[in-house]
């Protein structure tokens, strides 16, 4: 079949406002090659056009679409577009959701394992037919175009065939495949996944859901980290596994290593980031090559015994290497649990990271919140194509639902942090809630620790406070009891991006109140971002406001995203920070349709 036009792929009666501009772009964007941001605000809909864009240009021209998205729990949105559409024009498009070996594995007992310990008796398994699941397959074809999870595990249980090897062969027939980022970034994942797959990206159209994590999530898929528990089992397995001329003077090191570790517990106590001069390891970390030797010999030995894990050795081995392979990365203590974690991370990535998006056909980077484009390029390392970049740029089309006022005399610097502080803030939020109408009042804090310390004076009641293990369906369960209620989270956290509480269709969050601007405390890495975006714009003071207040910005539009969910929402934000005056924030919020206004007190 060919000649898709958008308007036959929209499922709906009629386009929302702006989407249609939106699925224009995208197609524009795939014809010429192109890389497209588009930044349009969460609620608006982009999933659609953005889907509808790309499958006019991949149906006609039998290009594949991999839609990313940063988690598994961010799959529903395009599975529920592309039914859609499928039902539209009859179940044409061929999709489906892609989860790991383990998430499919039929084997129940496995599920518990470690990710990477199940990897290593999965190859065993199969290396040695040893599973009853897998085995060559014939073709199958399904007349379900929305090969779901469940499908998938239905079909793989009937047949008695590994369900992710059933993906295999069918892969080559898909026009979507819906997935995480690591399947794509994480080069060691990708180079599975491409050869399990036949993916070739030279043909394929990426679409990047909630773009504006990608930095952050490619840097910790490159983060490697040291722990002194680690230290203290290695030693265990050399004694216990390996017997080496080399085995005391290994041992020695890892003692060395392992007292190191202690003095950093002592020094970290009072803080969360502590910077490493390079120069300090060199003489406390072991050999790489003989970490390596002696690794090997352990995991040799495991699976003799039918033991299928990651030695604790080779944990450490893969530290060092990337020590010294990568002499740019940063190196920081930071506490965990009240102990010191060694981590290394780049600043910036290599090539080989971003390379799926170089080698794409075209690739469409989508988000509610996308930091301007000049930062954004450098974030993520794309100078090299930036004249492939176009940008889409688009007011909240629900912008004049929202009224913000941001309050002077008040901030929420890290040098003005005190008592006096923390009250004067939770005597807002208390003349806030009374001056609110039913419904919920969301208060949005820059961290768990600031929230606790104003929490202290809060005399509103009810109120829920949002806990590190606190599950969004319970938080939105217990918000539903009360007529009117206070809501603590906390900047960037699960509630501020996930949270819709809504009755008869309507946002019940009619308030939210900024606790004091969210801007990231500064610690190793953003300081070197800085040096960096610093000597690639030429301009300090315009890198620091992208490094610094642009995450901020962020973390606003995430918390007003939560109470205007449709035409029918209204919400007043207030601003309880005087540094949202600057210009460099108000010019960003004016980009997405707010006009903010100041004021000197609650009014």
């Amino acid at each position: 079949m060919c000649g898709y036009e958008l308007s036959y792929l929209l499922p709906y009666k009629k386009w929302r406002e702006g989407q249609l501009d939106i699925a224009k772009a995208v197609y524009e964007s795939i014809i010429n090659k192109k890389i497209l941001l588009i930044s349009f605000p969460t609620g608006a809909g982009k999933t659609l056009p953005v889907l509808v864009g790309a499958l006019k240009f991949s149906l006609n021209e039998k290009y594949k679409i991999l839609y990313l998205a940063r988690t598994k729990n961010q799959f529903q949105a395009p599975r529920r577009e592309l039914n859609a559409i499928n039902k539209k024009i009859g179940g044409y498009i061929k999709y489906l959701t892609l989860y790991n070996r383990q998430d499919f594995c039929l084997i129940n007992n496995l599920k518990k394992l470690p990710y990477e310990d199940f990897l290593r008796y999965c190859i065993y398994l199969r290396k040695n037919y040893r599973c009853d699941f897998y085995k060559k397959l014939n073709f199958f074809s399904f007349s379900d175009a929305d090969l779901v999870y469940k499908d998938i595990l239905y079909i793989a249980r009937e047949n008695k065939i590994c369900p992710y090897e059933l993906i295999k062969n069918i892969s080559s027939d898909l026009n979507v495949i819906i997935l995480t980022y690591n399947y794509i970034f994480d080069p060691q994942i990708r180079e599975i996944f491409t050869r399990d797959f036949s993916v070739d990206f030279k043909k394929s159209i990426f679409i990047i859901d909630e773009a504006h994590n990608l930095p952050d999530v490619l840097r910790n898929i490159l983060t490697l980290e040291l722990k002194r528990e680690w230290v203290y089992n290695a030693i265990r397995e050399i004694k216990k596994f390996y017997m080496g001329r080399d085995k005391i003077s290994i041992i020695n090191s890892l003692k060395g290593l392992y007292n190191y570790f202690r003095s950093l517990d002592k020094y970290i106590v009072n803080k969360n980031y502590v910077a490493i001069e390079r120069e300090s390891l060199y003489d406390i970390l072991p050999s790489s090559q003989s970490l390596k030797k002696t690794s090997i010999i352990i995991e040799t030995k495991y699976e003799q015994l039918a033991i299928f894990k990651t030695s604790y050795v080779k944990k450490i081995y893969d530290f060092v290497d990337n020590f010294y392979r990568l002499p740019q990365n940063i190196l920081y203590i930071e506490r965990t649990h009240g102990y010191a974690v060694i981590k290394s991370s780049p600043i910036f990535f290599g090539m080989n990271v971003v390379k799926p998006i170089l080698d794409s056909y075209s690739t469409i980077m989508m988000s509610g919140t996308l930091p301007p484009k000049e930062y954004y390029i450098a974030l993520v390392n794309l100078d090299s194509i930036k004249d492939r970049i176009w940008e889409l740029r688009m007011p909240s089309p629900l912008s004049s639902n929202v009224v913000i006022k941001i309050i002077k005399g008040i901030t929420s610097r890290y040098v003005e942090r005190s008592e006096i502080l923390y009250r004067k803030i939770a005597n807002y939020i208390d003349l806030i809630y009374k001056k609110s109408t039913d419904g919920v009042i969301l208060s949005v804090f820059p961290s768990y620790n600031f929230m606790k310390n104003v929490r202290l004076y809060t005399k509103t009641s009810p109120i829920i406070i949002e806990r590190e293990k606190s599950k969004l369906i319970d938080v939105i369960s217990e918000a539903k009891k009360y007529r009117k209620i206070l809501l603590y989270v906390v900047a960037g956290g699960k509630m501020v991006e996930g949270i819709e509480i809504k009755s008869d269709g309507k946002s019940i969050i009619n308030t939210v109140i900024i606790a004091g601007l969210p801007v990231p405390e500064p610690n190793i890495l953003l300081k070197n971002i800085l040096e960096i975006v610093s000597l690639k714009l030429r301009d300090r003071d315009l890198a620091w406001k992208h490094v610094f207040f642009s995450p901020a910005i962020v973390k606003i539009l995430q918390a007003i995203g939560r109470s205007i969910r449709s035409k029918r929402d209204k919400a007043l934000v207030y601003i309880l920070d005087e540094r949202a005056k600057d210009r460099y924030i108000l010019e960003r919020l004016n980009e997405y349709g707010y006009r903010p206004e100041i004021v000197d007190d609650i009014n």
